[in-house]
């Protein structure tokens, strides 16, 4: 009986242990990115069903936080140079969004962001889906797809401020 005891007590701290190691090194050697920030993406049209969005090149201001691995955020259309020339938004002028995601945390590869942005621009709603792989703290790139004009490309998310 003595020992079933000692057997079930070491089993229950060695359990508790493996917990603690298993949360320490999660949380303490391989955290989540701290995407709450100020941040620029530049999105970079390749492919369109419309001629004059080929090579576009669009930048954003982002407002982004983190709730755990859910992004949550804003976004303004501020620069965009095209075939027909670029514009500068100003104030008013600058084309509102939001924005909705999370963060895939891998172990054995790069973390990787997915998020949808809304946003108002020519004379509708539209969405625009990301798929980043995080580089380093401040900086992810990869896909875009949009609805449009059936745009997709790359983009890239770059840190403004700092946190």
């Amino acid at each position: 009986m003595n020992s079933f005891v000692m057997s079930t007590l070491s089993t229950v701290v060695g359990g508790i242990a493996l917990a603690l190691l298993f949360f320490i090194i999660k949380e303490k050697l391989f955290p989540l990115i701290e995407i709450s920030d100020h941040w620029e993406l530049t999105t970079t049209t390749q492919k369109t069903k419309r001629n004059p969005f080929k090579n576009m090149k669009i930048k954003y201001d982002l407002i982004l936080w983190r709730e755990d691995k859910v992004i949550r955020g804003t976004a303004e259309k501020f620069f965009e140079i095209s075939q027909t020339g670029h514009k500068t938004y100003y104030g008013k002028n600058r084309k509102r969004g939001r924005i909705e995601g999370y963060i895939e945390k891998n172990y054995f590869s790069k973390d990787r962001i997915i998020i949808n942005m809304t946003l108002a621009d020519f004379g509708r709603e539209s969405d625009y889906l990301f798929m980043l792989t995080v580089k380093n703290k401040n900086l992810a790139q990869g896909r875009f797809y949009s609805m449009v004009a059936e745009q997709h490309g790359h983009v890239e998310l770059t840190r403004k401020g700092e946190a």
